[in-house]
Protein backbone atom coordinates (compact mmCIF):
# COMPACT_ATOMS: atom_id res chain seq x y z
CA UNK A 1 0.00 0.00 0.00
CA UNK A 2 1.42 3.34 -0.95
CA UNK A 3 2.00 5.92 1.76
CA UNK A 4 1.68 3.32 4.55
CA UNK A 5 4.17 3.83 7.34
CA UNK A 6 5.35 1.26 9.88
CA UNK A 7 7.28 2.36 12.95
CA UNK A 8 8.88 0.03 15.50
CA UNK A 9 8.01 1.68 18.80
CA UNK A 10 9.77 -0.89 20.99
CA UNK A 11 12.47 -3.32 19.84
CA UNK A 12 12.23 -7.04 20.61
CA UNK A 13 13.90 -8.66 23.58
CA UNK A 14 17.27 -10.15 22.79
CA UNK A 15 16.87 -13.66 21.47
CA UNK A 16 15.46 -15.48 18.49
CA UNK A 17 11.85 -14.22 18.67
CA UNK A 18 10.07 -10.91 18.23
CA UNK A 19 8.56 -11.19 21.73
CA UNK A 20 8.08 -7.79 23.33
CA UNK A 21 8.47 -5.81 20.11
CA UNK A 22 5.79 -3.23 19.32
CA UNK A 23 5.06 -1.66 15.97
CA UNK A 24 2.58 0.89 14.77
CA UNK A 25 1.27 1.10 11.22
CA UNK A 26 -0.37 4.20 9.73
CA UNK A 27 -2.35 3.38 6.60
CA UNK A 28 -4.23 5.92 4.47
CA UNK A 29 -7.94 5.04 4.31
CA UNK A 30 -7.85 5.63 0.52
CA UNK A 31 -5.29 2.79 0.22
CA UNK A 32 -7.52 0.42 2.17
CA UNK A 33 -10.44 1.56 0.02
CA UNK A 34 -8.47 0.75 -3.17
CA UNK A 35 -7.58 -2.75 -1.93
CA UNK A 36 -11.20 -3.39 -0.87
CA UNK A 37 -12.42 -2.15 -4.26
CA UNK A 38 -10.12 -4.52 -6.15
CA UNK A 39 -11.21 -7.45 -3.96
CA UNK A 40 -14.87 -6.56 -4.55
CA UNK A 41 -14.28 -6.29 -8.31
CA UNK A 42 -12.70 -9.73 -8.37
CA UNK A 43 -15.55 -11.34 -6.41
CA UNK A 44 -18.27 -9.49 -8.31
CA UNK A 45 -16.94 -10.25 -11.80
CA UNK A 46 -17.65 -13.96 -11.35
CA UNK A 47 -21.29 -13.05 -10.60
CA UNK A 48 -21.66 -10.78 -13.64
CA UNK A 49 -21.64 -7.66 -11.46
CA UNK A 50 -19.56 -4.58 -12.25
CA UNK A 51 -18.28 -2.46 -9.34
CA UNK A 52 -18.69 1.25 -10.10
CA UNK A 53 -17.17 2.65 -6.90
CA UNK A 54 -16.15 1.70 -3.37
CA UNK A 55 -16.09 4.20 -0.51
CA UNK A 56 -14.90 3.42 2.99
CA UNK A 57 -15.50 5.55 6.06
CA UNK A 58 -14.00 4.88 9.47
CA UNK A 59 -14.61 6.62 12.80
CA UNK A 60 -13.34 5.94 16.28
CA UNK A 61 -15.86 3.85 18.17
CA UNK A 62 -15.46 5.36 21.60
CA UNK A 63 -14.26 2.18 23.36
CA UNK A 64 -10.71 3.41 23.94
CA UNK A 65 -8.29 2.84 21.11
CA UNK A 66 -9.70 -0.53 20.08
CA UNK A 67 -13.02 0.09 18.31
CA UNK A 68 -14.00 1.51 14.91
CA UNK A 69 -17.32 2.39 13.32
CA UNK A 70 -17.24 1.12 9.73
CA UNK A 71 -19.11 2.33 6.71
CA UNK A 72 -18.78 0.86 3.23
CA UNK A 73 -20.63 2.09 0.18
CA UNK A 74 -20.38 0.10 -3.05
CA UNK A 75 -21.97 1.15 -6.32
CA UNK A 76 -22.70 -1.79 -8.63
CA UNK A 77 -24.14 -2.36 -12.08
CA UNK A 78 -26.01 -5.59 -12.69
CA UNK A 79 -28.20 -6.43 -15.67
CA UNK A 80 -27.87 -2.83 -16.84
CA UNK A 81 -29.20 -1.32 -13.61
CA UNK A 82 -27.17 0.54 -10.99
CA UNK A 83 -27.60 -0.04 -7.25
CA UNK A 84 -25.76 1.48 -4.30
CA UNK A 85 -25.21 -0.85 -1.37
CA UNK A 86 -24.31 0.44 2.07
CA UNK A 87 -23.03 -1.57 5.01
CA UNK A 88 -22.42 -0.18 8.51
CA UNK A 89 -21.14 -1.81 11.65
CA UNK A 90 -18.52 -1.93 14.37
CA UNK A 91 -15.09 -3.59 14.33
CA UNK A 92 -13.43 -3.98 17.70
CA UNK A 93 -10.71 -5.84 19.47
CA UNK A 94 -11.85 -8.95 21.32
CA UNK A 95 -9.36 -9.53 24.12
CA UNK A 96 -6.57 -7.97 22.08
CA UNK A 97 -6.10 -11.22 20.18
CA UNK A 98 -8.96 -11.00 17.69
CA UNK A 99 -11.04 -8.52 15.70
CA UNK A 100 -14.80 -8.95 15.85
CA UNK A 101 -17.52 -7.41 13.67
CA UNK A 102 -20.90 -6.60 15.22
CA UNK A 103 -24.04 -4.53 14.62
CA UNK A 104 -23.74 -5.08 10.86
CA UNK A 105 -26.54 -3.43 8.91
CA UNK A 106 -27.16 -3.19 5.18
CA UNK A 107 -29.06 -0.66 3.11
CA UNK A 108 -29.64 -1.31 -0.57
CA UNK A 109 -32.57 1.01 -1.13
CA UNK A 110 -35.69 -0.29 -2.81
CA UNK A 111 -36.55 -1.93 -6.08
CA UNK A 112 -36.09 -5.32 -7.66
CA UNK A 113 -32.28 -5.20 -7.94
CA UNK A 114 -31.90 -3.84 -4.41
CA UNK A 115 -34.01 -6.74 -3.17
CA UNK A 116 -31.86 -9.25 -5.04
CA UNK A 117 -28.68 -7.69 -3.66
CA UNK A 118 -30.09 -7.78 -0.14
CA UNK A 119 -31.08 -11.44 -0.53
CA UNK A 120 -27.53 -12.33 -1.63
CA UNK A 121 -25.54 -10.21 0.83
CA UNK A 122 -27.55 -10.18 4.07
CA UNK A 123 -26.84 -13.89 4.87
CA UNK A 124 -23.11 -13.22 4.46
CA UNK A 125 -23.34 -10.30 6.90
CA UNK A 126 -25.26 -12.43 9.37
CA UNK A 127 -22.48 -15.04 9.15
CA UNK A 128 -19.89 -12.33 9.94
CA UNK A 129 -21.85 -10.98 12.92
CA UNK A 130 -19.93 -11.75 16.09
CA UNK A 131 -17.30 -13.83 14.27
CA UNK A 132 -13.76 -13.36 15.60
CA UNK A 133 -10.76 -13.09 13.29
CA UNK A 134 -7.65 -14.23 15.17
CA UNK A 135 -4.83 -11.74 14.55
CA UNK A 136 -2.03 -14.23 15.24
CA UNK A 137 -3.46 -16.58 12.64
CA UNK A 138 -3.81 -13.75 10.11
CA UNK A 139 -0.32 -12.36 10.81
CA UNK A 140 1.35 -15.78 11.03
CA UNK A 141 3.07 -14.83 14.32
CA UNK A 142 1.71 -14.33 17.87
CA UNK A 143 0.55 -10.69 18.20
CA UNK A 144 -1.76 -8.63 20.39
CA UNK A 145 -3.65 -5.56 19.17
CA UNK A 146 -2.88 -2.51 21.31
CA UNK A 147 -4.23 0.30 19.09
CA UNK A 148 -6.99 0.54 16.48
CA UNK A 149 -7.98 4.12 15.72
CA UNK A 150 -8.52 6.71 13.02
CA UNK A 151 -6.70 10.00 12.83
CA UNK A 152 -6.88 13.02 10.59
CA UNK A 153 -9.57 15.54 9.82
CA UNK A 154 -11.78 13.31 7.69
CA UNK A 155 -10.59 10.78 9.32
CA UNK A 156 -8.14 9.76 6.64
CA UNK A 157 -5.62 7.47 8.34
CA UNK A 158 -6.03 4.14 10.13
CA UNK A 159 -3.50 3.48 12.89
CA UNK A 160 -2.90 -0.05 14.07
CA UNK A 161 -0.58 -0.93 16.96
CA UNK A 162 0.64 -4.50 17.45
CA UNK A 163 2.71 -6.07 20.20
CA UNK A 164 4.48 -9.36 19.53
CA UNK A 165 3.84 -11.88 22.32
Amino acid sequence: MEDAEIIVTQPAELGETLRGACLEASIPVRSIEAVAGKAAESLAASQGVKILHTRLSLQNGGAGDLSLLLGVEVGVRVFGASVTLGVRGVAEAAGGESIQCRELQMDAGSGMFAGMATALIRPKLEALEGQSFNLSRLAGVPVRLVRLECTGATPDTLRIGLQFV
